[in-house]
C-alpha cells in the first residue's frame, strides 16, 4: 500500500523533473510534450509566486526575443494569459495588456479567461480589451473572409484551367492527321477519276454522268446495228424478202447515233483528263479523329464520332489497277 508521504515525494520529483527538464523545440518533438514541459515550467513560476522568473521563461518560450518553442495554438494562448497574470504580478500592466492583445488576436472568438484559474484582474482586463478591439476584430474578420473567398476563387479559376486543359489534351491525343499522295497516272483515268483525286467532287461526278451516258449510248448504237446485220442475213438465208432501203435507213442512224456518241465521250475523257492535270494536287492531309478509351478521358466520353461519307477511289499499282468506293459510316 503506497502511504501519502510517498506520493507526495513522487509529485515533487514529477515537478523536479518539469523544472530541470531543459527547452525542446516543437520540431524535435512532434508528441507536444516539450511544447507542454515549457507551459509547465512558466505556470509553476507563476504558481510559486516567482513572476519574473515566470514572465521571463513564457516570454523565451513564446519567442520575444529568439525563435518560438511553442507550435499548438492552445498552449500557445494558455502561455500568453499566464504570463500576463506574471507581467500583473510583477506590476508591467503596459506589457499585460500587449499579451493580452496579442491572445485575443490570435483567437477573437474564444471565450474569456478561467476566473478560477486566472485573477479577476486579468479577466477584467481582457474583456474591456476585446470590447475595445471589437472594431478591429470585424475588420480582420472581414479580412479573412476576404482571404479565402479569394482563396477559393483562385482554386476554382486553377481547377477550371485545369479541366480545360485536359480537355484539350484530350482533343489533341483524338486527331490524327495522314497525307494522301496522288498519281499522275490516275489523273488520265476517264470517267472523272483524276478529279475525284484531286477533290472536285462536282465535277468528278458531273463528267462521270456525262461520260457513262454517252458510253452507254455509243455501245447500245452499235450493238443495234450489228443486231439488224444478224438479222438481215438471217432472213436472206431463210429466203425472206428484205427492204434494203429501210435497213439501209436504220443502220446508217445506228451508225451516225454511234460515231457521235463515241467521239463525244472521246472529247468529253480527253478534256476531262486535261482538266485533271491541270488542277493535279500532289497530296491532301486529312484528319481523323480516334476515340479514347474511356480509362484515358476525363469524363469517360468516348470522343466525336466520324461524319459519314461515301468518296469513289482509285488505285493504280505495277500489276494493273482498281476503281471503287469508299465510305465512313
Amino acid at each position: 500500500m503506497i502511504s501519502l508521504r510517498s506520493l507526495r515525494v513522487s509529485c515533487a520529483s514529477l515537478g523536479a523533473l518539469v523544472l530541470l527538464a531543459g527547452p525542446a523545440r516543437a520540431d524535435d518533438d512532434p508528441s507536444g510534450t516539450g511544447e507542454l514541459v515549457e507551459l509547465e515550467r512558466g505556470r509553476l513560476a507563476y504558481q510559486a509566486g516567482r513572476y519574473d522568473e515566470c514572465a521571463k521563461l513564457l516570454g523565451e518560450a513564446l519567442g520575444l526575443r529568439g525563435e518560438r518553442r511553442l507550435r499548438d495554438a492552445e498552449v500557445i494562448r494558455e502561455a500568453r494569459l499566464y504570463r500576463a497574470a506574471c507581467l500583473i504580478g510583477s506590476g508591467r500592466d503596459a506589457d499585460a495588456d500587449a499579451e493580452l492583445t496579442r491572445a485575443i488576436q490570435e483567437g477573437p472568438t474564444l471565450d474569456a479567461p478561467d476566473q478560477r484559474v486566472f485573477p479577476p484582474e486579468l479577466v477584467q482586463r481582457y474583456i474591456q480589451l476585446r470590447v475595445g478591439m471589437l472594431e478591429e476584430l470585424r475588420a480582420q474578420e472581414e479580412a479573412r473572409r476576404a482571404r479565402e473567398l479569394a482563396l477559393q476563387r483562385e482554386e476554382e479559376a486553377r481547377r477550371l484551367r485545369e479541366a480545360q486543359r485536359v480537355k484539350a489534351l484530350e482533343k489533341y491525343a483524338e486527331v490524327q492527321s495522314y497525307t494522301t499522295v496522288s498519281s499522275r497516272w490516275l489523273a488520265m483515268v476517264p470517267f472523272g477519276v483524276g478529279q475525284f483525286q484531286n477533290r472536285d467532287y462536282a465535277l468528278g461526278y458531273t463528267l462521270l454522268i456525262a461520260e457513262g451516258l454517252l458510253a452507254g449510248v455509243t455501245l447500245t448504237a452499235v450493238v443495234m446495228e450489228l443486231s439488224l446485220h444478224r438479222e438481215a442475213v438471217a432472213a436472206g438465208a431463210r429466203g425472206e424478202t428484205i427492204d434494203d432501203v429501210a435497213l439501209s435507213e436504220d443502220v446508217r442512224t445506228l451508225s451516225n447515233v454511234a460515231t457521235v456518241a463515241g467521239w463525244s465521250f472521246v472529247g468529253v475523257s480527253l478534256l476531262g483528263v486535261l482538266q485533271a492535270q491541270l488542277g493535279f494536287v500532289p497530296s491532301h492531309t486529312d484528319v481523323r479523329y480516334t476515340p479514347l478509351p474511356r480509362n484515358l478521358t476525363r469524363t469517360g466520353a468516348t470522343g466525336r464520332a466520324p461524319s459519314p461519307s461515301v468518296v469513289p477511289t482509285a488505285h493504280v499499282g505495277a500489276g494493273g489497277g482498281s476503281i471503287g468506293i469508299s465510305g465512313r459510316f
